[in-house]
């Protein structure tokens, strides 16, 4: 369906093979949108997004995009994994690997199975999840 968020940005998610198309419409200051694949999986007692970019070149090297996604009735939050902490790990050697784009995000770049070992190591840490979740609301 369609999701909006507060500041309007908006999702529009559409079911394709094991996963979907979602596209990510931004409304404010120079109108753009990207698109994803997105894949959901359940890791212990949390669900989560793997997000490949078919828009952002940044992404298009087979990067991952994890987030914690938490959906109740119209309701979907989502909290990405913090690029501080994500930095930090990454220089004590302890993140799979990833590299920096041009933009200096980090992008993972390790094999699935290796993400979600470490995206499960992970998911109780407050500290490796953004403080704040983007909560969307279903538009249709």
């Amino acid at each position: 369906g369609t999701w909006t968020e507060q500041d309007g940005e908006i999702w529009q998610v559409q079911k394709s093979g094991d996963g979907y198309d979602v596209t990510v419409l931004h409304p404010h200051d120079t109108p753009s949108k990207e698109a994803f694949n997105v894949h959901t999986l359940r890791l212990k007692n949390a669900d989560y997004i793997d997000a490949t970019s078919k828009s952002q070149p940044d992404l298009a090297i087979a990067g991952h995009l994890f987030a914690k996604i938490e959906v109740q009735g119209d309701e979907m939050r989502v909290t990405l994994l913090n690029d501080d902490w994500l930095k930090k790990t990454m220089q004590a050697g302890l993140a799979p690997p990833s590299v920096t784009g041009e933009d200096k995000r980090i992008i993972l770049t390790a094999p699935t199975s290796d993400l979600q070992r470490f995206v499960t190591m992970h998911a109780a840490d407050a500290d490796a999840w953004d403080a704040e979740a983007s909560t969307f609301h279903r538009v249709r």
